[in-house]
């Protein structure tokens, strides 16, 4: 008997504790400080800012912290402002996901690829897809549909 009530005291927490969690969770995840919060930034760029780029730099963190957009504009005689949109660990479909939301203005896109990386047979991890929907993301079905078409259910699963 007094096992019982242990064992339903135990699963009763368990549950409490995970429906409080999915709740919790939204209101948390934008005060927790890690590198992933450019995301956020990024987001908050591309819906918020009355700026209408006209170049934009993505990438992973190589292209975050060693390309200047603006001296790339400058350099490529591309008059008007730029973003680099590039952030850390930032795969080729991320950088999809997020180019199907740039304002019309953006005329040019510049994608850093590494040729040693195995970019062209990655996939999206939930995870990454976690961390763009959490900021507000949702993918357009054009993109979804895409995506399927290269990745097969494996992405479509996770979006």
């Amino acid at each position: 008997m007094q096992q019982n009530i242990r064992i339903a005291v135990l699963i009763g927490t368990l549950a409490l504790g995970s429906v409080g969690f999915m709740y919790v969770m939204p209101a948390v995840f934008p005060q927790i400080p890690t590198t992933i919060v450019r995301v956020k930034t990024i987001m908050r760029v591309i819906e918020e800012s009355p700026i209408s780029p006209r170049l934009v730099v993505f990438g992973n963190s190589i292209a975050m912290s060693g390309i200047d957009s603006s001296q790339l504009a400058r350099e490529l005689e591309h008059p008007g402002p730029s973003y680099n949109l590039a952030y850390q660990g930032q795969s080729l479909v991320e950088c999809y996901l997020v180019q199907q939301i740039l304002p019309e203005s953006v005329q040019t896109i510049v994608q850093l690829v590494m040729i040693e990386s195995k970019q062209a047979k990655e996939s999206l991890l939930p995870q990454k897809y976690n961390n763009l929907y959490m900021w507000g993301y949702r993918p357009p079905a054009a993109a979804i549909e895409k995506l399927h078409e290269i990745y097969g259910s494996e992405v479509s699963a996770t979006l």
